[in-house]
């Protein structure tokens, strides 16, 4: 490419919890996703389609399942849901259980993801491409058994049931993606990643690893990197979910040869600034493509295009001002990459 991939959004995103927050509301905060109306939540889905703002032109139109905290709940966290994201209530106080834990093919969760899935190839028949939902990975699900701290503690005071944990933990996280997977129709010979709803000509997945914030760059490699490998291999094209206030594993990643992208989601204003996050996206984009998605400013959107190489950078870029979203635009137009 002799340009970045750069997709343009204004104002707030487009949070989906208010479809399950009235259900959520019945059932004293908790989300129960087996009362999910998959029906009623995909409706709107072909308007939005069709309503589709033009100048979003380098990433595809993906609809797949809401981020839900799927994978905690299938391994049996409750889950409780807030104004703009959910997350876990923690049923473990240790991982002596951690022999337990196996993926229960009628477990009611894991079949609402598969009906939720089948109803979005549905309805697409072949017009837009479905993707996998986002998968918090092993690393966050053993966090969400025990919480965080019992997380450090455990990696030191109980290295076995540790080390069983994330196996099983990733043991469940590979067949939740081969399910949905499976019922997922090749789009124009390929599949399209949910980081970014890039299209890649093979099988796709993507992982996450935010209870990574929580370890050293060598505890990650020695504790936690193993078992991602196994999900880097898995496809063709795996990528990686990484936080702005978290990069310190990008260097490990990045090295990692079967892991083809890693995606940086912006926490701004909180976390580096884009000035301080240049670096460390150079070093990234030296071994493999980088997917940067979040909100910025004008002079940030700016940053990123002038001080990034590319091929193989990919900006999804959101704008509350809209006037400064028209000013990037025009930008971009002038540099014929629009």
């Amino acid at each position: 490419m002799d340009a970045p991939l750069i997709s343009i959004t204004r104002g707030d995103y487009p949070w989906v919890l208010h479809a399950v927050r009235v259900q959520a509301a019945q059932d004293g905060g908790l989300l129960i996703h087996q009362n999910m109306n998959v029906e009623q939540m995909i409706a709107d889905i072909p308007d939005s389609f069709a309503q589709r703002d033009p100048k979003e032109v380098d990433r595809f139109f993906m609809p797949a399942p809401p981020s839900l905290s799927w994978m905690e709940a299938i391994i049996g966290c409750p889950i409780r849901v807030g104004d703009e994201s959910t997350w876990s209530e923690h049923p473990w106080k240790d991982l002596s259980q951690a022999n337990s834990l196996k993926l229960d093919p009628g477990h009611p969760v894991f079949l609402k993801l598969l009906e939720y899935t089948r109803a979005l190839v549905k309805q697409a028949e072949g017009r837009w491409p479905v993707g996998q939902t986002h998968q918090r990975g092993p690393i966050d699900m053993v966090a969400a058994l025990i919480g965080d701290s019992e997380l450090c503690y455990a990696i030191y005071d109980d290295p076995g049931h540790f080390q069983l944990a994330m196996e099983r933990c990733t043991d469940i996280w590979l067949a939740v993606a081969k399910a949905q997977f499976d019922l997922i129709p090749r789009w124009h010979g390929g599949y399209v990643v949910n980081h970014g709803a890039l299209w890649c000509p093979g099988t796709v997945t993507a992982t996450q690893i935010d209870a990574s914030a929580l370890l050293s760059p060598s505890m990650y490699a020695q504790h936690v990197l193993p078992h991602d490998r196994r999900i880097f291999a898995s496809v063709d094209f795996a990528s990686i979910h990484l936080h702005s206030g978290s990069m310190h594993t990008a260097e490990i990643l990045a090295h990692e040869k079967d892991l083809k992208a890693i995606e940086c989601a912006l926490d701004l204003p909180a976390g580096p600034s884009v000035a301080d996050l240049i670096p460390v996206f150079r070093m990234v984009l030296e071994h493999k493509p980088l997917i940067v998605d979040g909100p910025v400013t004008l002079d940030e959107a700016l940053l990123l295009v002038e001080k990034l190489p590319f091929p193989g950078l990919s900006l999804g870029l959101r704008f509350e001002n809209e006037a400064e979203a028209d000013e990037f635009e025009a930008y971009c137009r002038r540099k014929g990459w629009r």
